[in-house]
Order: C-alpha cells, then sequence, then structure tokens
C-alpha cells in the first residue's frame, strides 16, 4: 500500500522499508515535533488508515484531523488534504504552520477554532493555550482560515501556513 501510494504522491515507489520500519512506531508515539522534524523535506505525505490509537497518541489526533482530544493536544503540524469516501483513510500533509499570536487574561486557557472542508468532509478544529502571566499566548495551525481566538477573529492565509508565518490574534 506505502509503494502505491509513494508512486501517486512523487513516483519513487520501489522501496518502502522507512515506511515498514517506521509507521507503527509513528502512530502510536505522543511525540508531535519529533516526528515532524524527522519526517519534513523527506516526507511527502502520511496516509492513515482507520486505525484506533492509544489515547494521546498522533493515531488518535490524526483521527480527529489534528484536532485536540479529550486526552492530548491538537497537531500543529499534520494538514488533513483528503479524505477518501467512505472516511477511513486520511491523507496527512506536513507544514511549517501558521503561529497565532495575541492575548488574553493572564494564566488562562485559550481555545483556538476553526472549521474547514475537505473532500467533502466537515472539519472541526480546536487547539488550547494556555497565557503566560501576562496573558500572552501563540499556538501553531496547521489549515488556512478563520480562527476564533478568545473571542477574535483571525484570517489565517495558506501562505502563511505554508511559510510558518506569525500572524497577530
Amino acid at each position: 500500500y506505502n509503494r502505491m501510494s509513494n508512486y501517486f504522491a512523487n513516483g519513487a515507489s520501489r522501496s518502502y522499508g522507512s515506511a515498514r520500519t517506521n509507521y507503527r512506531t509513528f502512530l502510536a508515539s505522543t511525540n508531535e515535533t519529533t516526528w515532524y522534524d524527522r519526517l519534513r523535506g523527506r516526507c511527502l505525505q502520511v496516509v492513515v488508515d482507520d486505525v484506533t490509537g492509544t489515547a494521546g497518541s498522533l493515531a488518535e489526533r490524526l483521527d480527529a484531523y489534528g484536532s485536540r482530544t479529550g486526552n492530548a493536544t491538537g497537531l500543529a503540524h499534520y494538514r488533513a488534504v483528503h479524505v477518501s469516501e467512505s472516511g477511513e483513510y486520511r491523507v496527512f500533509t506536513l507544514v511549517p504552520g501558521a503561529t497565532l499570536a495575541g492575548s488574553a487574561d493572564p494564566n488562562a486557557t485559550v481555545t483556538v477554532t476553526t472549521t474547514v472542508e475537505v473532500s467533502g468532509v466537515r472539519i472541526d478544529y480546536e487547539r488550547r493555550v494556555r497565557t503566560d502571566a501576562t496573558g500572552n499566548y501563540s499556538v501553531t495551525v496547521p489549515y488556512p482560515g478563520t480562527y476564533d481566538a478568545a473571542g477574535t477573529d483571525t484570517a489565517v492565509s495558506e501562505a502563511a501556513v505554508l511559510n510558518g508565518t506569525r500572524v497577530a490574534a
């Protein structure tokens, strides 16, 4: 399956050793940053099937299209770009993400939300971030669109997501 996905993504379908060695470890991991650093520049896409991950795992959060779950924070660098008609398969691309930066009450939790559509599927993406003692916060998001952050709507462009741009909320 990996070789077929690679063929359609980039024509490189001769080998799947890396996927065979790392795929299950990747899905079971709870550390997004480690895997993003490891895969960016080497991996054009991540295809996941309808797998059930353990609490807080990347599999669980990818199943939620990168949104936060009851067990873990949302993902900053994995953006859904395709969902199969059955919903069983999801394709993600790795992006630097745009960093929303704003202020709210000191030491408060800020919920950041947007709704996007991928392959006709409505995705409600949510992150939560804690402000510091002066009320400042920043959170990286993988989808372009309008985000509601602490009651303020902020537009995040495609370019900001692809370039890792900081956006004032």
